[in-house]
Protein backbone atom coordinates (compact mmCIF):
# COMPACT_ATOMS: atom_id res chain seq x y z
CA UNK A 1 0.00 0.00 0.00
CA UNK A 2 1.67 3.63 -0.68
CA UNK A 3 0.14 6.59 1.32
CA UNK A 4 -0.72 9.27 -1.31
CA UNK A 5 -0.40 13.26 -0.73
CA UNK A 6 -4.01 13.45 0.29
CA UNK A 7 -4.10 10.64 2.85
CA UNK A 8 -5.61 7.53 0.52
CA UNK A 9 -4.11 3.93 0.30
CA UNK A 10 -3.04 2.75 -2.24
CA UNK A 11 -3.08 -1.17 -2.80
CA UNK A 12 -0.03 -1.83 -4.89
CA UNK A 13 0.67 -5.98 -4.51
CA UNK A 14 1.14 -8.84 -2.18
CA UNK A 15 3.25 -11.53 -1.72
CA UNK A 16 3.79 -14.23 1.22
CA UNK A 17 6.18 -16.01 3.09
CA UNK A 18 6.39 -19.16 5.46
CA UNK A 19 7.06 -19.10 9.06
CA UNK A 20 9.19 -21.85 10.41
CA UNK A 21 7.35 -24.09 13.21
CA UNK A 22 9.00 -26.08 15.39
CA UNK A 23 7.49 -29.89 15.30
CA UNK A 24 8.57 -33.07 17.28
CA UNK A 25 9.95 -36.12 15.44
CA UNK A 26 9.47 -38.72 18.11
CA UNK A 27 8.51 -39.73 21.64
CA UNK A 28 9.55 -42.88 23.08
CA UNK A 29 9.79 -44.00 26.48
CA UNK A 30 13.06 -45.37 27.37
CA UNK A 31 14.72 -46.65 30.75
CA UNK A 32 11.97 -48.45 31.86
CA UNK A 33 12.32 -49.35 35.27
CA UNK A 34 9.37 -51.18 37.09
CA UNK A 35 11.10 -52.12 40.35
CA UNK A 36 12.11 -48.54 40.76
CA UNK A 37 8.56 -47.18 39.44
CA UNK A 38 10.85 -45.13 36.47
CA UNK A 39 10.80 -44.09 33.44
CA UNK A 40 12.16 -41.54 30.62
CA UNK A 41 10.22 -40.00 27.81
CA UNK A 42 12.60 -38.76 25.22
CA UNK A 43 11.74 -36.54 22.37
CA UNK A 44 13.94 -36.52 19.11
CA UNK A 45 14.61 -35.57 15.66
CA UNK A 46 12.69 -32.20 16.54
CA UNK A 47 12.79 -29.60 13.62
CA UNK A 48 13.18 -26.36 14.41
CA UNK A 49 14.50 -26.54 17.73
CA UNK A 50 15.53 -23.09 17.46
CA UNK A 51 12.25 -22.01 17.54
CA UNK A 52 11.41 -23.88 20.46
CA UNK A 53 10.70 -21.76 23.81
CA UNK A 54 9.65 -24.89 25.74
CA UNK A 55 8.41 -28.40 25.49
CA UNK A 56 6.11 -29.32 28.39
CA UNK A 57 4.89 -32.80 28.80
CA UNK A 58 2.00 -33.34 31.16
CA UNK A 59 1.66 -37.37 32.59
CA UNK A 60 -1.19 -38.70 34.67
CA UNK A 61 -2.45 -42.27 35.33
CA UNK A 62 -5.92 -41.72 36.40
CA UNK A 63 -9.00 -40.98 34.25
CA UNK A 64 -9.71 -37.87 36.46
CA UNK A 65 -6.09 -36.16 36.05
CA UNK A 66 -6.12 -35.81 39.33
CA UNK A 67 -2.28 -36.63 40.00
CA UNK A 68 -1.44 -35.01 36.58
CA UNK A 69 2.54 -33.34 36.86
CA UNK A 70 3.53 -31.14 34.34
CA UNK A 71 6.99 -31.47 33.63
CA UNK A 72 9.35 -29.20 31.95
CA UNK A 73 11.81 -31.18 29.44
CA UNK A 74 15.42 -31.01 29.49
CA UNK A 75 16.93 -29.66 26.67
CA UNK A 76 20.00 -32.49 25.39
CA UNK A 77 21.61 -33.00 21.60
CA UNK A 78 18.66 -33.03 19.19
CA UNK A 79 16.45 -34.00 22.18
CA UNK A 80 14.40 -33.19 25.30
CA UNK A 81 14.25 -35.46 28.20
CA UNK A 82 12.04 -36.22 30.83
CA UNK A 83 12.64 -38.01 34.09
CA UNK A 84 9.28 -39.40 35.64
CA UNK A 85 9.54 -41.12 39.12
CA UNK A 86 5.57 -42.66 39.69
CA UNK A 87 6.25 -41.52 43.53
CA UNK A 88 4.87 -37.90 42.42
CA UNK A 89 1.94 -38.98 40.64
CA UNK A 90 1.06 -40.56 44.38
CA UNK A 91 2.27 -44.40 43.27
CA UNK A 92 -0.12 -45.06 40.66
CA UNK A 93 -0.38 -48.15 39.13
CA UNK A 94 -1.48 -48.46 35.48
CA UNK A 95 -1.07 -47.22 32.12
CA UNK A 96 0.00 -43.03 32.00
CA UNK A 97 -1.33 -40.76 29.56
CA UNK A 98 1.67 -38.74 28.04
CA UNK A 99 1.20 -35.71 25.89
CA UNK A 100 3.61 -33.09 24.89
CA UNK A 101 3.17 -29.41 24.15
CA UNK A 102 5.37 -27.45 22.21
CA UNK A 103 5.59 -23.70 23.08
CA UNK A 104 7.52 -21.48 20.32
CA UNK A 105 9.20 -18.68 20.80
CA UNK A 106 6.35 -16.10 20.06
CA UNK A 107 4.97 -18.12 23.05
CA UNK A 108 1.76 -19.86 21.54
CA UNK A 109 1.60 -23.20 22.72
CA UNK A 110 0.88 -26.28 20.29
CA UNK A 111 -0.27 -30.05 21.31
CA UNK A 112 2.46 -31.86 19.44
CA UNK A 113 1.98 -35.39 20.29
CA UNK A 114 1.14 -37.93 23.00
CA UNK A 115 1.75 -41.69 23.77
CA UNK A 116 1.59 -44.02 26.98
CA UNK A 117 4.07 -46.31 29.38
CA UNK A 118 2.61 -49.53 31.10
CA UNK A 119 3.54 -49.12 34.87
CA UNK A 120 0.82 -52.30 35.89
CA UNK A 121 1.78 -55.10 38.17
CA UNK A 122 2.69 -58.26 36.79
CA UNK A 123 3.32 -61.78 37.76
CA UNK A 124 4.22 -64.78 36.59
CA UNK A 125 2.08 -67.09 37.98
CA UNK A 126 -1.40 -66.43 40.29
CA UNK A 127 -2.60 -70.33 41.76
CA UNK A 128 -4.77 -71.63 44.63
CA UNK A 129 -4.48 -75.34 45.37
CA UNK A 130 -6.58 -77.35 47.64
CA UNK A 131 -4.21 -78.55 50.43
CA UNK A 132 -5.95 -81.52 52.28
CA UNK A 133 -8.10 -82.38 49.35
CA UNK A 134 -11.65 -82.08 51.56
CA UNK A 135 -12.06 -77.86 50.47
CA UNK A 136 -11.21 -77.20 54.29
CA UNK A 137 -7.39 -75.96 53.62
CA UNK A 138 -5.89 -73.99 50.60
CA UNK A 139 -2.53 -72.64 49.71
CA UNK A 140 -2.10 -69.40 47.40
CA UNK A 141 0.67 -68.86 45.29
CA UNK A 142 1.63 -65.93 43.42
CA UNK A 143 5.20 -65.96 41.90
CA UNK A 144 7.51 -63.40 39.86
CA UNK A 145 5.52 -60.53 41.41
CA UNK A 146 7.01 -56.97 39.84
CA UNK A 147 5.06 -53.92 41.04
CA UNK A 148 6.26 -50.84 39.79
CA UNK A 149 8.52 -49.02 42.96
CA UNK A 150 8.01 -52.22 44.84
CA UNK A 151 5.21 -53.25 47.25
CA UNK A 152 5.57 -53.14 51.53
CA UNK A 153 3.30 -56.05 51.31
CA UNK A 154 1.24 -58.43 49.18
CA UNK A 155 -2.76 -59.56 50.74
CA UNK A 156 -4.72 -62.03 49.16
CA UNK A 157 -9.02 -61.11 49.93
CA UNK A 158 -10.89 -63.88 50.34
CA UNK A 159 -14.83 -64.46 50.28
CA UNK A 160 -17.63 -67.22 49.51
CA UNK A 161 -19.56 -66.92 46.59
CA UNK A 162 -22.61 -66.67 48.48
CA UNK A 163 -24.56 -63.23 49.81
CA UNK A 164 -21.57 -60.95 48.63
CA UNK A 165 -18.19 -60.15 50.53
CA UNK A 166 -19.86 -60.44 53.77
CA UNK A 167 -17.31 -63.28 54.64
CA UNK A 168 -14.56 -61.26 53.46
CA UNK A 169 -10.60 -62.41 54.82
CA UNK A 170 -7.38 -60.74 54.06
CA UNK A 171 -4.31 -63.20 53.85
Amino acid sequence: YAEMPNGARKYIDKTTFETMQPQMGTMQIVDEDKSKGTFRVKISNVQNAEMIKEIQVPIWSRGNQEDIVWYTAESGENEYIVEVDIGKHKYSVGEYQIHCYITDVTGNRKFAGKTTCNMKAEFVDFSIDNVDNIEKEYTISLTGLVVPAGARDVRFAVWGENSGQNDLRWY
